[in-house]
């Protein structure tokens, strides 16, 4: 369900997702809440967190921006 509501929100290049279900009176897993950001991102519990996400940020950009250089580089025909 987790992953259905993730697809569903296109999140295959997010850094952060959270997503909360419950069941329902039946048993079945139902979307509580699909959380794309998070303010705090509670850093303050993990040392290093915030270091460490900082950092996937940096090589996400790097990613996207040698893949845009490529692109322009190599246009298709």
């Amino acid at each position: 369900m987790a992953e259905r509501a993730l697809s569903v929100a296109l999140a295959a290049n997010l850094l952060y997702a959270r997503v909360e279900l419950l069941l329902d009176g039946a048993g079945r897993p139902c979307l509580l809440e699909l959380e794309l950001t998070e303010p705090s991102l509670l850093f303050n519990h993990v040392p290093g967190a915030a270091e460490r996400f900082a950092r996937e940020i940096l090589l996400l950009w790097l990613y996207r921006l040698s893949a845009a250089q490529r692109a322009l580089a190599h246009p298709a025909p």
